[in-house]
């Protein structure tokens, strides 16, 4: 009870799976949900609560002559809260899509049992479908009120509007082998039952062209990818996944801030202070747990403890206020180390909190690589620069001049790492003699490796599964 909120008498005990407790389920439903309220003789109101975008037998009545027209379109599920709609009614929505509202007539609609059922008519109260001709899931705004036309202006929606916005983002380019396009193309079919995935097309030196993909979070993107892998048979590399940025003016006001173009807060006087995103985490362990959890979040990933509660069972809530780039950089992972797999962890109340932060590039042979740039605070900036050079001399086995790897903020250095070339052996054929014959062909080897490196600055370039094993340093 304590860990639910919910008395002992209010759980139902049931499982899907055995077929158990389900006609306890429809009793309880009957009993303790309320009946919709709404008024059938009211102008239409209808609340979109989902939609998806597939296969449908639209419904087609002539004159004498009943038929389906087998196609595919975009499904609304819908909650009627007053008035009724049928088929022929023209209905638009109050939100509009992407701010462009568009009048729809209606083709079919009808209740879900459990597949499609053409009705030709919902009325109040009722929970069904519509088929308004949307050619794209995102038209439909879910949360959105769908109403009639001549109605728009003296209606209200049946709830504010909340335009959800992706807390964090990676960019997915196509592996080795893989084209673009094909990658381009599987994205934009899961985006169509997956509309909350925002995609913008980015190019890296290193990669070549890729898509930056916002998510809600990291099971978000967990799924999204395992989706791209197992429909579409699809290798792609995401690099390490951020959060989004914002900066302070002068005047108080909020901007969004793309870490492409980061801003020095000390070099623009116009910029008052760097914001990154901060949320609560509550972690639920064991008690024998709670110390080592406690020092881990506060002493490695910026946490600020806020409050403990004893729960039933030997086990700690605890609340902490962390940054999200922290909890996204393996909080979890790290959690299920500690405590064996006996731990939990939700967040929420996301806002956005003053931070003195960086961004650190990554420079190979003097040529920057988007990829493996990163945002950290201030006084952890050496320490990862350091991690990513090291990790860089460490993954390219193959050098034919002497590379330089450089971390940097701004213009300035703060790690820096030469990665060896692998020299032929041209003394090999000479035994003895005199050493000025060596000499002469160690200048020659010198002379020549100095061309190369001359002709090749700023070509050089990483291959992926390097550039994948190197990722991971910016997460330790």
């Amino acid at each position: 009870e304590d860990a639910t909120g919910f008395l002992n008498n209010e759980i139902v005990r049931t499982s899907a799976r055995q077929a158990k407790g389900l006609e306890t389920i429809l009793g309880r439903v009957a009993k303790d949900v309320p009946p919709p309220a709404g008024d059938l003789n009211a102008p239409l109101r209808a609340y979109l609560f989902d939609a998806w975008f597939g296969p449908h037998k639209r419904r087609v009545v002539k004159p004498g002559v009943e038929s389906f027209e087998d196609l595919r379109t975009v499904l609304c599920n819908v909650r009627i809260v007053d008035g009724s709609v049928r088929v022929g009614d023209t209905v638009t929505l109050m939100g509009g899509a992407h701010g462009e509202r568009k009048e729809y007539r209606v083709f079919d609609c009808g209740v879900l049992h459990p597949d499609p059922v053409s009705t030709g008519v919902l009325y109040s109260g009722m929970v069904g479908f519509l088929d308004v001709g949307m050619h794209s899931r995102r038209e439909a705004n879910v949360g959105d009120t769908i109403c009639n036309p001549q109605h728009l202006k003296q209606l209200k929606p049946i709830a504010p509007m909340a335009s959800q916005q992706p807390i964090m983002f990676a960019t997915f380019h196509p592996n080795e082998g893989e084209s673009f396009e094909v990658m381009r193309e599987a994205i934009d079919r899961l985006c169509i039952n997956d509309p909350s995935v925002t995609v913008r097309m980015v190019k890296c030196p290193a990669f070549g062209p890729g898509l930056q993909l916002g998510f809600f979070g990291q099971l978000h993107q967990s799924v999204f990818e395992d989706r791209l892998t197992s429909e579409f048979a699809l290798d792609v590399l995401a690099t390490p996944a951020q959060v989004f940025y914002k900066y302070r003016d002068k005047d108080g006001i909020e901007h969004p801030l793309d870490a492409n173009d980061w801003i020095d807060a000390g070099r623009h006087s116009h910029v008052d202070a760097l914001l990154e995103p901060v949320v609560t985490a509550t972690v639920v362990c064991r008690e024998a747990d709670y110390a080592a959890v406690t020092n881990e979040i506060t002493g490695n990933f910026r946490g600020e403890f806020v409050d403990v509660q004893s729960l039933d069972g030997g086990r700690q809530a605890a609340k902490f206020r962390l940054p999200l780039a922290e909890l996204i950089r393996g909080l979890m992972t790290r959690l299920m180390q500690i405590t064996h797999g006996f731990a939990s962890l939700e967040y929420d109340d996301l806002t956005y909190e003053a931070s003195d932060l960086v961004k650190v590039d990554v420079m190979v042979n003097k040529k920057l690589i988007p990829a493996l740039s990163t945002i950290t605070p201030k006084r952890e900036a050496q320490q990862v620069g350091k991690r990513l050079t090291a990790a860089l001399k460490e993954n390219i086995k193959t050098a034919s001049i002497n590379l330089p790897v450089q971390a940097l903020i701004g213009g300035k250095i703060i790690a820096r790492e030469t990665v060896t070339a692998r020299k032929k052996d041209v003394l090999v054929k000479i035994h003895a003699g005199d050493y000025s014959r060596k000499a002469k062909k160690l200048d020659h080897q010198k002379k020549g490796l100095a061309r190369r490196a001359e002709r090749m600055m700023g070509q050089f370039s990483l291959d992926s599964d390097t550039l994948a094993a190197v990722m991971g340093a910016s997460k330790l």
